[in-house]
């Protein structure tokens, strides 16, 4: 793939005439590799009954590691290199490093060749500061991967994964958590790749950028899994048209991209429903924005105040964490039958009772690490929001505080981390797109 991208970006590059179809010709082909290896499975059915392959074991075809982003980070390379916004890089290893660089290779950012081509070309020497910082970051990530994100996969596969056995809002609580769940997961995975690749010397995008604290879906989307959506918005949006054809337009160029985003995490119905929903999200902040304001009004709420700032965040969180009930699921069926059993009994009390804690295995100590640990990442993640570099702060600090919290976090993940016998260990869960 890496050499079929490398000629084709040449022949555009070379090629005044043709370019264009160069490029549609490169995209189809890119488009095709990434169907054929990603989405083998969903098609497998379609050729088991084709004599040539008869006793293909399908299971047993293994799909290339981050293929997705692979593919999508060399689809937008051709793209720039036909709008002469970036340089064909004559250089293959240069070329073949930008494409498989392993701090974003598994899981993004989907990284732009502008931005990493002089990175790659640049003479990389030691230096103390980046290393400490990278590492710091790689340390927090980890921290938060397997105390937080893995202790609250426990809890939320439990419930999600039982719509029978547990109802109403114990399924409330258990989209809940799975909402926590892939926001420490995809947090973590995110300040551990910015800090590989901070220790190896070069910058990459923050792609994740404390989603939960937005006010609306836009806001949400730069924030969330940001190298997907500026790739969406640059090379897809906009090709459509974005907004400059009325707003009608503007909201199926918007249904377009968001079925264009399901589809890419999965095959499954339930993926492009996710999907929809988001536009439907869209279209419902076009179409009632002064309805908030109004509403906010009749409340007295003060519109610029603290109240209406934590009730858009409530907003905006209760709006995702019900689509993320879509996304958790296998599929479809299993996704309408969790809602189902989730509004279908009101038995809030059952929250109080005293078996309401004992969930997967999960006992006091479990709760209260949770507890605590979200309550540390909440404090952080503010300070994050409130543009404190806490590794400046820690720069700031004497050795022995600096290293009793190195210390501390090392410690915290040997004993409170969710890994060892009887534990099956959490992939990141984008690992799987």
């Amino acid at each position: 793939m890496t050499v079929i991208t490398y000629l084709m970006a040449y022949f555009i590059d070379k090629s005044a005439s043709y370019k264009k179809r160069i490029l549609i010709v490169s995209v189809i082909l890119e488009i095709g590799i990434l169907a054929a290896s990603k989405y083998f499975l969903f098609f497998s059915g379609c050729f088991k009954g084709w004599k040539i392959f008869v006793g293909v074991d399908w299971n047993k075809i293994v799909v290339p590691l981050g293929v997705s982003f692979y593919i999508l980070q060399a689809i937008g390379y051709l793209i720039d290199v036909y709008r002469e916004k970036v340089s064909f890089e004559r250089n293959f290893i240069i070329h073949a490093l930008f494409l498989s660089f392993f701090p974003y290779a598994v899981s993004g950012p989907v990284e732009r060749a502008g931005h990493m081509f002089e990175q790659f070309r640049n003479i990389h020497r030691f230096d103390y500061e980046r290393v400490c910082h990278g590492m710091q970051l790689f340390l927090w990530g980890g921290a938060v991967k397997v105390i937080l994100a893995d202790r609250l996969a426990v809890l939320a596969n439990e419930l999600l994964s039982n719509p029978v056995k547990y109802t109403g809002f114990e399924l409330v609580v258990g989209a809940i958590l799975y909402t926590l769940q892939i926001y420490c997961d995809f947090s973590a995975y995110s300040d551990m790749a910015v800090g590989t690749a901070r220790i190896l010397g070069f910058d990459i995008l923050q792609n994740f950028m404390r989603p939960y604290f937005a006010e609306t879906i836009s806001d949400f989307w730069s924030r969330w899994h940001r190298s997907l959506s500026f790739w969406l918005r640059d090379y897809l949006y906009f090709t459509l048209g974005g907004s400059r054809k009325g707003l009608v337009w503007k909201h199926m160029n918007l249904g377009v991209v968001f079925l264009v985003s399901g589809i890419w995490h999965g095959t499954g119905w339930n993926f492009i429903v996710w999907g929809l929903l988001h536009t439907v999200y869209y279209i419902y902040a076009d179409l009632k924005k002064n309805v908030g304001k109004y509403f906010l009004k009749i409340k007295k709420i003060r519109t610029g105040g603290w109240e209406s700032r934590f009730l858009r965040r409530l907003k905006m969180f209760l709006m995702v964490a019900f689509a993320w009930v879509f996304f958790y699921a296998s599929d479809l069926k299993a996704a309408l039958k969790i809602l189902q059993s989730m509004f279908s009994t009101y038995n809030i009390g059952i929250l109080f009772s005293a078996n309401a804690f004992n969930v997967g295995g999960m006992v006091g100590k479990d709760w209260i690490v949770l507890a605590a640990g979200l309550l540390i990442l909440m404090f952080v993640d503010i300070l994050r929001e409130k543009k404190i570099q806490i590794c400046k702060v820690m720069d700031a600090q004497s050795i022995f505080v600096r290293w009793s919290v190195y210390m501390g976090l090392i410690t915290a993940v040997i004993l409170f981390g969710v890994y060892g016998p009887g534990y099956e260990a959490q992939e990141f869960i984008y690992q799987a797109f």
